[in-house]
């Protein structure tokens, strides 16, 4: 049994403000940024010289609640609960587990169903991530070492230390679930596993990393992916990636050119992709072809989705189904919009090239700190033979200025012409550049002014979303089904 041991009470005004946790600073050491709400915590934002500090702590209505959250946690431990019927999602399982402790809660002041999610959670070890989970402002958090606290990635304040280390029956939770909800499991031949988490309208990208590879037994990095994506107005709004910018990109996808996102890790390259995927027509046909599931759910807003799942690199290829081989099934898919996710090898970077010489319009993501570097790679790594690359359409350049900032930005956007030329279309420190927009429109045989036209359509249209506020990912997918740009 696990009554909460990570409670305990501290003084305050009130007395209602139960810690979640030993802070590892002083009162005296760190200064308070900021605090937010996330459910029923209060997230602190603290400084500490050079660092910052993610510090959340669950805020109750009354001490008399911890007495009555133990009690439900201690009621359900007795009852063995078991689910009636398997649960598909880690998501579905702490529902279950909320329904069946709601009816115990009688007398707690926090809303029960906040309550009873505090307690699903306590109930299967995860009690301290909660709020790192729920917590939309979070896109990533790195476990180095199980024995040192965490550390995150926030969209606001940039990198932050979580404060504490987590314990062996938390990151067993973690490893446990993984393996139950992801169908793979670490081993010593295959001690490197990739697999998701659902966790409502949030899926968590899990990776693990155990003994012989991680040298001190254990890694874990999570990125998650829904909630509450940033869209292209988000993004504008931020100051990563300009209205002109995003309204150049869809002009290119709209005009049948691939667009490749290129930057070095943590620059913002699945963001971005996902921000297009929001602003495309619904009506086109997606076909996504993923080793880690990182595209956002549409079906919902009327999205035209057919979702692919091969295995990772992390778990070594089957023979039958990998990525290279689903691209090449999927020209028979009758695609729109092909979406690789990440191009990480070698196959990978052929499955890309095949689509492309196909005909079908791509976008994917690729590790690499310029265009330049990109062609490098791509042919004296990967093989692709330099012919080839006259089918790569456009390449889109995030940088990150530094690792511990939460600013990404969209810095260049290159063309790659018929003659295997690379000239920028788009640079942040100019603009659109509109002599090399010509330029391509000619060389690729466009219609006359095409790019130009549909960029002015996007721009219009983006701009009107900005000015009306449809940053939240909700109101701005409800204005991209209902308000469509006039492109042709």
């Amino acid at each position: 049994m696990h009554p909460f041991p990570s409670l305990h009470e501290i003084a305050s005004a009130e007395g209602t403000a139960v810690c979640l946790f030993e802070s590892m600073l002083t009162k005296s050491q760190y200064v308070p940024e900021t605090s937010y709400r996330v459910g029923p915590f209060t997230v602190d934002i603290l400084r500490h010289k050079t660092r910052t500090i993610y510090s959340p702590r669950l805020t109750l209505g009354s001490t008399k609640d911890i007495d009555i959250l133990r009690a439900a946690l201690e009621a359900i431990e007795a009852s063995h609960f078991v689910p009636r019927k398997f649960p598909r999602s880690l998501g579905d399982f702490i529902e279950m587990v909320q329904k069946e402790v709601a009816p115990l809660l009688c007398g707690c002041y926090l809303d029960p169903l906040l309550a009873s999610r505090v307690v699903a959670y306590e109930y299967i070890g995860l009690t301290r991530l909660m709020p790192v989970f729920e917590d939309h402002l979070v896109d990533e958090l790195f476990v180095d070492d199980p024995l040192l606290p965490p550390y995150l990635e926030h969209r606001t304040h940039g990198r932050c230390d979580l404060g504490y280390s987590l314990t062996e029956r938390e990151l067993e939770s973690v490893r446990t679930h993984a393996e139950i909800y992801g169908g793979v499991s670490p081993s010593y031949r295959t001690p490197s596993i990739k697999t998701e988490l659902h966790l409502g309208g949030v899926k968590l990208r899990v990776g693990l990393d155990t003994y012989p590879v991680a040298y001190t037994g254990f890694s874990l990095h999570i990125r998650k992916v829904g909630g509450n994506a940033l869209t292209l107005t988000a993004l504008a709004r931020g100051g990563d990636v300009p209205i002109e910018a995003s309204s150049l990109l869809l002009a290119c996808l709209q005009n049948r050119l691939n667009v490749t996102i290129i930057g070095p890790s943590g620059s913002g390259k699945t963001t971005l992709l996902n921000a297009l995927d929001m602003s495309i027509d619904p009506r086109l046909r997606r076909v996504y072809v993923e080793d880690a599931v990182e595209s956002i759910d549409l079906a919902a807003w009327g999205f035209r989705q057919l979702k692919l799942r091969v295995p990772s690199i992390e778990t070594g290829y089957d023979e039958g189904q990998n990525k290279l081989k689903e691209v090449l099934k999927t020209l028979h898919r009758s695609p729109d919009i092909l979406i690789l996710g990440e191009v990480q090898d070698a196959s990978h970077s052929s499955a890309m090239f095949q689509a492309a010489e196909a005909g079908i319009t791509g976008i994917q993501t690729f590790h690499s700190y310029s265009p330049e570097q990109s062609i490098r790679r791509w042919t004296s790594t990967h093989g692709i033979q330099r012919e080839q690359l006259a089918d790569l359409g456009v390449l889109a350049t995030m940088v990150r200025a530094s690792p511990f900032s939460p600013r990404r930005q969209l810095v260049r956007i290159s063309a790659i012409l018929p003659s295997i030329q690379l000239i920028d279309i788009y640079r942040s420190e100019q603009g659109v550049v509109f002599e090399n927009l010509a330029r391509l429109e000619q060389e690729r045989n466009l219609a006359n002014s095409s790019l130009h036209s549909s960029l002015e359509a996007f721009s219009k249209w983006l701009h009107r979303a900005f000015v009306e506020g449809f940053f939240d990912q909700n109101d701005f997918l409800e204005y991209a089904v209902s308000e469509r740009p006039v492109t042709d």
